[in-house]
């Protein structure tokens, strides 16, 4: 389900917004031009989350940690803020 709750703080306009959508023990967010954003932790299940970016040029997924599930926390795509450089990042609980 879409839930912009997800994206703690001031979220962009326009190119700059993260869209998020969670289900119960998940939740992605993405970025098009790969700005850095907070996620409101917590929200899905868990008590950690293993947390990953996901390509969409390539198709690749890279872990990048497993993170307590509370809090805010700065998630910071690959590469240069610009339009073009969309990430996706995955939170799956545990």
């Amino acid at each position: 389900m879409p839930d912009q709750s997800l994206i703690a703080g001031r979220n962009g306009v326009r190119y700059d917004r993260v869209v998020a959508t969670r289900g119960q023990a998940y939740a992605m967010a993405y970025s098009y031009t790969g700005r850095p954003f907070r996620i409101r932790m917590g929200v899905i299940a868990g008590r950690q989350v293993d947390a990953a970016w996901f390509d969409p040029r390539t198709g690749r997924q890279t872990p990048i940690g497993r993170f307590a599930n509370r809090g805010e926390r700065l998630f910071t795509p690959p590469g240069t803020a610009r339009p073009g450089n969309d990430w996706v990042l995955l939170l799956d609980g545990k």
